[in-house]
């Protein structure tokens, strides 16, 4: 992936050199060896900056008469929109300019792929600043006065004006809830635009809207009977296009589970085609069987015929002493090396691609059955209204009343009124039993934080399954994200064919039940993968957890992790201490319902702020509203 960049000073002034300079050497990818690709055209100046490992084939950006385009963007259909566009060769940044030569504005909804780009048009000083709707590219943005800065990062914007921006409290709070809202990145005036949404001027200030939506596909969908392959065909088409967007060895990450194990066997069959060459990459843990899935991965590697190569993660500390990326743009896995570890052996190898199966679960899961029968009784069929009744359980009738109130009709309440009646609660979704109520105030920006999805459905079940590809899957976003900036500070493009716009789309109009397939957890994969894979991985239903790790790791750091999170006064405002400390000891002592250790997120926090901004918590506790300039924009 690549780093983009644009400076537009909308007083008219001519944009510096120092000023494209700031920008293009302040992201993830070494500034030894970054060689920015610049063009600064009067008021406007745009960056696009690369690996040298991967040097981009076309020009980026691209500059014509009246349009500057830079983009990070992979586009799919390439090949059509360039025919349909009378074009016979082009980079992204061109196709996207004759797109909107074309179509204006509207042109984003003609590109397939994953991209962020920013457009400028001259003639009109009109502005388009446009992410995909899966949200796999980040852009953000501030603006400073009569200026405006807009990057891939919030990091490029922060260093280069290291002054100027505080600390954003309403990202810190959404971290240590282990929430993730593009919206708020760590910096308040610094501003992230959420998957599918636009930048535009409105008046000479910045405005933000949604552009893009995932919506289920409404032409050429397969008969019911074809559902199966035409699935298949597409997540083939993910891997295919991912294959051919980088060079030389393909590397994959092997688990040994269904997810994985699909990427890989995919794969390996595009790459034999091509004559290249495979490796997987595996964890191992020796002595911690409850977390080794090197078995599994082994035994899909050599019915693949690929080679493996397992790292052995046991030496490895839950809690770092330095950051393992640099710069830390936010506290996400800012001290676990697990990932990391692959992709120093992607880099040492001279790969420059590795494909993930994370994604997987977002697409093929199953849906809860209460969910399934909700939707069908919101659709009339009444004869499942006893079945649904049952699966509410052995409860008392007040509380089976209310479950199935909410199964049937919660996703109907939009977004303000579900925060308000979190407001009242004190309590948001998922929210660790130590964050003090006093936390859940709109003045800390819990307002602003999107929590659930614009509703587009009315059955439970399907709205629930858009849910979980949209707002469900932030900690998706959030772990490709990072692994774009550890990718790109190391030369390697990082992919996640699961998380594809088209088999989303096409999952979308589908009933959401047609994922259940046999009733076995991701039944449908399975169906899809058995000429694929060994019958063994096909038919594994247990799937190992870190837990083991995790537990050896915080025993052994445990006087660390106590002074880090725990004694520590900047954050009594927020945190329970006791409270934290005693979910740090039921995690230890492997207390039922207490295997997740939803206390990191508190402890990657911590460690951001102690490395990144020791001395700024305190003003992080102002009111958004009463922040001085940069301010955010209309929205």
């Amino acid at each position: 992936m690549s780093e983009i960049a644009a400076v537009i000073h909308l007083d008219g002034r001519p944009v510096l050199q120092e000023e494209t300079d700031l920008l293009a050497h302040h992201g993830f990818v070494p500034r030894s060896s970054a060689t920015p690709w610049v063009a600064r055209e009067g008021a406007v100046g745009m960056m696009f900056v690369e690996h040298p490992r991967l040097a981009p084939v076309a020009p980026n950006p691209h500059v014509d008469e009246d349009l500057m385009v830079v983009a990070d963007a992979r586009i799919d259909n390439h090949a059509a929109l360039a025919s349909a566009l009378a074009l016979e060769t082009a980079s992204p940044a061109s196709l996207i300019a004759a797109a909107y030569r074309r179509w204006g504005s509207r042109c984003p909804r003609h590109l397939s792929g994953d991209f962020a780009f920013v457009l400028w048009n001259r003639r009109t000083r009109e502005l388009l600043a446009v992410r995909d709707p899966m949200g796999t590219r980040t852009l953000h943005f501030a603006s400073i006065g009569q200026s405006l800065y807009l990057s891939s990062f919030a990091i490029q914007i922060e260093r280069a004006f290291p002054d100027r921006f505080e600390v954003n409290p309403a990202a810190l709070l959404m971290w240590i809830m282990n929430h993730y809202d593009e919206r708020h990145s760590m910096w308040h005036g610094l501003t992230g635009l959420r998957p599918g949404e636009a930048l535009t001027l409105r008046r000479g200030e910045p405005s933000i809207g949604r552009l893009l939506e995932l919506r289920p596909r409404r032409h050429g969908l397969p008969p019911r009977k074809e559902w199966g392959p035409a699935l298949l065909e597409c997540l083939n088409q993910a891997v295919a296009q991912r294959l051919a967007d980088a060079e030389g060895p393909v590397s994959t990450m092997l688990s040994g589970g269904m997810d994985s194990s699909t990427i890989t066997a995919l794969a390996t069959e595009h790459a034999r085609r091509q004559d290249r060459e495979v490796v997987a990459y595996a964890y191992r843990f020796p002595t911690l069987t409850d977390c080794d899935e090197s078995h599994w991965s082994r035994l899909t590697a050599e019915h693949l015929g690929i080679p493996l190569e397992s790292i052995d993660c046991e030496p490895f500390t839950v809690v770092e002493p330095s950051p393992p990326i640099h710069p830390m743009e936010n506290p996400f896995q800012c001290a676990d090396r697990l990932d990391l570890a692959i992709l120093d052996q992607v880099q040492r190898r001279g790969g420059t691609s590795l494909l993930t199966g994370h994604g997987g679960d977002t697409m093929f899961a199953n849906l809860p059955p209460i969910h399934l029968l909700a939707g069908d009784i919101l659709k009339g069929r009444l004869t499942r209204l006893g079945q649904f009744w049952t699966q509410l359980g052995q409860r008392p009738l007040k509380s089976k009343a209310k479950a199935a109130i909410r199964s049937l009709f919660g996703h109907l309440v939009p977004n303000r009124l579900y925060l308000d009646h979190c407001y009242r609660g004190g309590r948001l979704p998922h929210m660790p039993s130590w964050i003090r109520s006093e936390a859940i105030r709109p003045e800390n920006g819990i307002d602003e934080l999107e929590i659930r999805s614009p509703r587009r459905f009315l059955g439970s079940d399907r709205q629930r399954f858009f849910h979980r590809m949209t707002r469900g899957a932030a900690g998706i976003r959030r772990a490709t994200h990072w692994y774009q900036r550890a990718g790109n500070s190391r030369g390697i493009k990082v992919f996640h064919p699961f998380f594809d716009h088209r088999l989303a789309e096409l999952l979308l109009a589908m009933p959401p039940n047609h994922l259940n397939g046999d009733g076995r957890p991701k039944g449908l994969l399975r169906e899809l993968m058995k000429h694929h894979l060994p019958s063994e991985i096909v038919n594994r239903l247990e799937k190992p957890t870190l837990a083991a790790y995790y537990y050896k790791g915080i025993a052994n750091q445990l006087n660390r992790l106590q002074g880090q999170i725990i004694h520590d006064p900047i954050r009594h405002e927020w945190i329970d201490g006791p409270a934290l400390q005693e979910s740090v000891e039921l995690f230890l002592k492997k207390e039922p319902g207490r295997e997740v250790a939803d206390f990191l997120s508190a402890l990657w926090t911590e460690i951001w702020l102690s490395i990144r901004q020791p001395q700024s918590f305190p003003h992080a506790r102002k009111p958004l509203s009463s922040a001085p300039e940069p301010s955010n924009p209309k929205s």
